[in-house]
């Protein structure tokens, strides 16, 4: 039988681990989002690695990694897209060149079901987080006629975890 703990002081202790979960979070972001930023400004230690993707297809390239910390930059050709899906870690995003586009969906019902809910396209320069204590569920595709590059930055360790995606989605009809 499970109890709930209606002692405020016994449940104290544990309040502030919310706060601090969040605010690993944050600091993570804040840190990626700088880091990508100097990626943005100068591409060259990216883009010189001559990233490229068969037609419909896009290719995941690690660049760096330590601990709870994996880079990878993605090469988008066009029509290209990941399955529909969220992360059970924090992620960072850059474009470095070209145009990708974010699509979100929201889940119908408790299953794997979700239906479209909104699309914008991500220019050269546009920086967004992902955090996993909101819902995040997400695509990311090539639309366009042109090979894109993005970087992103997650919070997981590529040695421990393979994916930093939580769960694939299954678009409703």
């Amino acid at each position: 039988m499970n109890r709930e703990i209606q002692d405020a002081a016994a449940v104290a202790p544990f309040s502030q681990m919310a706060a601090l979960a969040v605010s690993v979070d944050e600091s993570f972001i804040d840190r990626a989002r700088n880091v990508l930023q100097i990626l943005i400004n100068d591409p060259t230690a990216v883009l010189s690695r001559q990233l490229s993707a068969q037609a419909g297809e896009y290719t995941r390239h690690f660049l760096f990694g330590d601990g709870m910390t994996s880079a990878w930059a993605f090469a988008w050709a066009p029509g290209s897209k990941t399955p529909i899906h969220d992360h059970h870690c924090p992620c960072v995003f850059s474009v470095l060149d070209g145009v990708v586009t974010e699509s979100w969906f929201e889940q119908v019902g408790e299953g794997e079901t979700v239906r479209l809910i909104g699309s914008k396209s991500r220019d050269k320069g546009h920086i967004a987080a992902l955090r996993p204590s909101r819902p995040n569920i997400h695509r990311m595709s090539n639309d366009g006629d042109a090979l894109a590059i993005t970087v992103h930055i997650y919070g997981f360790n590529r040695r421990v975890v393979a994916s930093s995606v939580d769960r694939e989605y299954l678009l409703a009809t």
